[in-house]
């Protein structure tokens, strides 16, 4: 009998004998006078059940489903079968189920449709975590990082206060641009880029923005002056020019270093700077003045510094950490007027909230502030404090009117002290649309913590008097402590101590893929003395572009840059030696990656060989003695147990004969070098 491949055109036994199989729907026999189908089910089954079926399928399968007749299309054309998709897939919520604000906390929409939002997500997902582009490192500052910030066409400036310069660079190409920025302003940028001689001594803080290509520098020194700095045309390449550099009056300068200084409105030129000297100064930096100072803040007669300033220009209120802990709020700035009005400025102070009474509090250990934020949602002053060795983080809400302060904890102490907290306030558009402001929270252990915000006294543990976090998952299962963290909507990415990052989806907490640290180890070579190895391989930046698809990490004096490439349709090549089912030869991979991939092989060859000589030096050093000492043993037919107990025996029979001699002649013995004649009566 002859075989064929084509289907034959009668029917089966099976399909010839009559069924009672359900008939089509009556509107689906008049479509473009096609005859009633066989097994109808999903044309039968109700819309509601159809989009929870539906509801299971990716944006390919959709689209395959909406080609299938016209009821189906109109089905997929609607944009509720899109949503319910989404959240099933995403936010983990049932065709059935309403939406639950716990579970929307994260939910951003960047799209006007449910199908464009699905798509879009659907799309850059599958880019991060299938794309097959290598990471470039460079070095743009010759010391640890202090400070990123993204500039247009995905370029980058990169701070260091230890230098005192600012660099420029395009990361995706590990280009440096030449010529630094430094805090002196000597050459304002048209320098050649040398680290031993553009550079600028004593500066101790520093704050970057951008207005366009335009880049915009506040430099804090250790003797208390400030600098501004403004660099039009900063990442251009083709024509460069000088940057303008304008310092502060010296009577409007702190009288100790600044320790803290902040950009709190790009736009109208505001900065906030706080000093040793315990003053909060702001200033204009459009004319290059100080209209409002603090008093100066004592702790015991004695100025208290200004570790953390931030302030907000829309609701006309500043505040400030100190180091002893202690927290102050000015309130009544009018910042909308032409002329800001200072008149009518009401100070608040609030102690240190850190619970001393909590299990665990170690008063020994450094209590510094490492995080103060500024709700830009809320009328009244509304703040985010965080201190080191503290399992919590605090929420300040102050009373403009009645002056009364509520101060509510966030945290779960069973899981140690918190290492980062980074909060993402809600837009205006946002508020508008009721999405709450949440908290992301990384601990010592590898642990990452989500908290909602908006949250009241009512959701208060009664064991622990704090609010705990809504969802928690590990991050770092190697057990290193969460260093930076970065949420866009789209991603999820932490960054640990010991330079690893990994990527996550920012609703499910799936995992994407990780990157390994760009800078390459010390093990089996000489460290400097001077080199910080826990400031050298941990992540402190990450920065994630508007588009969503490219990576910027900052690791010690190094950045690490990825972008998510397109991912074909189907990852399989096919056929034989690298051709294509159709026959047509792939592309050749890019050589420049594959030089990257034998780099990254033959430096993991070289550490594997440097571990394994390691290993075996050691062994060489103890074997010969382990069998020098077994040789013994067997010589004496004992065990090392039988040893061990041996040579208690004798210690303890030594002891015993010891104690009886000393009891026997204790009152006879004579202490030899004293005598009665060297005292006198």
């Amino acid at each position: 009998p002859s075989f064929m491949l084509n289907r034959p055109t009668e029917l089966s036994q099976t399909d010839a004998q009559p069924s009672n199989l359900t008939t089509v729907n009556p509107k689906s026999k008049s479509q473009h006078g096609i005859q009633p189908l066989r097994c109808p089910i999903l044309l039968d089954v109700p819309v509601e059940t159809l989009t929870g079926i539906t509801s299971y399928l990716d944006p390919p399968s959709l689209f395959a489903l909406a080609t299938v007749n016209k009821y189906l299309g109109q089905h997929v054309g609607d944009d509720n079968t899109w949503r319910r998709a989404f959240v099933q897939q995403f936010l983990g919520i049932g065709p059935e189920s309403d939406l639950d604000d716990e579970k929307t906390l994260l939910l951003r929409r960047s799209e006007r449709s449910w199908r464009n939002e699905f798509i879009s997500h659907y799309t850059l997902i599958r880019r991060w975590e299938r794309s097959r582009n290598v990471t470039i490192a460079h070095v743009p500052v010759h010391s640890i990082i202090s400070g990123m910030r993204l500039m247009p066409s995905d370029t980058l400036l990169t701070s260091s206060i230890e230098y005192g310069i600012v660099a420029r660079s395009v990361p995706l190409t590990g280009k440096v641009l030449s010529g630094y920025l430094d805090a002196s302003g000597t050459r304002a940028g048209l320098g050649v880029g040398n680290p031993n001689a553009e550079f600028t001594p004593n500066v101790s803080a520093c704050a970057m923005t951008s207005d366009g290509g335009t880049a915009k520098i506040v430099w804090g020194s250790q003797v208390g002056h400030l600098l501004f700095m403004t660099a039009p045309r900063a990442m251009e390449t083709s024509r460069r020019s000088a940057a303008d550099v304008r310092r502060c009056n010296v009577t409007d300068e702190h009288e100790g270093a600044v320790l803290d200084v902040q950009w709190i409105d790009a736009q109208g030129g505001w900065v906030l700077s706080g000093g040793a000297d315990g003053r909060v100064k702001l200033w204009n930096t459009k004319t290059i003045t100080c209209p409002w100072s603090s008093e100066k803040i004592l702790n015991s007669f004695v100025p208290d510094p200004c570790v953390k300033v931030a302030a907000s220009t829309q609701h006309g209120y500043v505040a400030v950490v100190l180091q002893s802990g202690e927290i102050h709020v000015w309130i009544g700035i009018e910042f909308g007027t032409p002329t800001p009005l200072f008149t009518s400025i009401k100070e608040i102070v609030i102690q240190c909230p850190i619970r001393t009474t909590t299990e665990g509090y170690d008063a020994q250990a450094a209590h510094g502030v490492t995080a103060l934020h500024v709700d830009p949602t809320n009328a009244s002053p509304k703040l985010l404090v965080a201190y080191q060795n503290d399992p919590y983080f605090y929420r300040i809400r102050i009373d403009a009117v009645t002056g009364h302060v509520e101060t509510i904890a966030f945290g779960d102490p069973f899981f140690g002290s918190t290492s980062v907290v980074v909060p993402f306030f809600r837009s205006e558009v946002e508020q508008r649309t009721q999405q709450s402001s949440f908290v992301f929270v990384g601990d010592h252990i590898g642990c990452i913590s989500l908290y909602a915000w908006d949250v009241d006294a009512s959701h208060v543990d009664g064991r622990t008097g704090a609010v705990n976090p809504v969802r928690k998952f590990e991050a770092h299962k190697d057990g290193s402590s969460v260093s930076a963290i970065s949420w866009n909507g789209l991603t999820l990415i932490t960054g640990s101590a010991r330079g690893v990052t990994n990527v996550w989806d920012a609703l499910t907490f799936a995992h994407l893929r990780s990157f390994v640290t760009p800078v390459p180890r010390l093990r089996g070579r000489a460290v400097h003395p001077g080199i910080d190895l826990v400031e050298r391989e941990t992540v402190r930046h990450i920065i994630v572009s508007q588009e969503k698809d490219v990576l910027f990490v900052g690791v010690g004096d190094r950045v690490m840059a990825w972008r998510a490439g397109p991912v074909p349709k189907n990852n399989k090549t096919g056929g034989v030696r690298g051709r294509h089912t159709s026959g047509v030869l792939g592309k050749k991979k890019s050589s420049n990656a594959k030089y990257i991939g034998q780099m990254e092989m033959n430096e993991t060859i070289m550490e594997s060989r440097d571990l394994l000589k390691d290993e075996s030096d050691k062994t060489r050093q103890v074997y010969p003695r382990e069998k020098e000492h077994r040789a013994r043993l067997d010589s004496l037919g004992l065990s090392e147990v039988e040893a061990v107990e041996y040579v208690l025996m004798l210690s303890r029979d030594e002891a015993n004969a010891a104690n009886i001699n000393a009891g026997a002649s204790g009152s006879l013995d004579v202490e030899e070098g004293v005598f009665e004649g060297d005292f006198d009566d």
